[in-house]
């Protein structure tokens, strides 16, 4: 699931010009939602309940679907790092 759709259009154009029915690609699209729907259902969840998400923690969810554990515990050591990397710097006292 990590590697995207970027080039779906792409693939698309490149599968019907050698000669690959669009009835196929359906096929095969369908085949790929269902081996993902845990990932999707997953990144649906947490986008509805974060409105935005960024992309480590798209990977962290997909990354941990993928490997059969709860996304929240990718998301909660990325998030927790995160928040103290882009932390405000303590301001001196004046």
């Amino acid at each position: 699931a990590l590697t995207g759709a970027h080039d779906d259009f792409e693939k698309v154009r490149d599968l019907l010009r050698d000669g690959e029915s669009i009835r196929q690609w359906t096929i095969r699209a369908r085949e790929f939602v269902r081996r993902e729907w845990p990932a999707i259902g997953a990144l649906a969840r947490e986008l509805f309940a974060c409105k935005t998400l960024d992309d480590g923690e798209i990977a962290a969810i997909i990354e941990a679907t993928d490997e059969g554990i709860h996304p929240d515990e990718y998301l909660a050591p990325y998030r927790a790092l995160k928040s103290h990397v882009f932390a405000e710097p303590n301001q001196p006292s004046e």
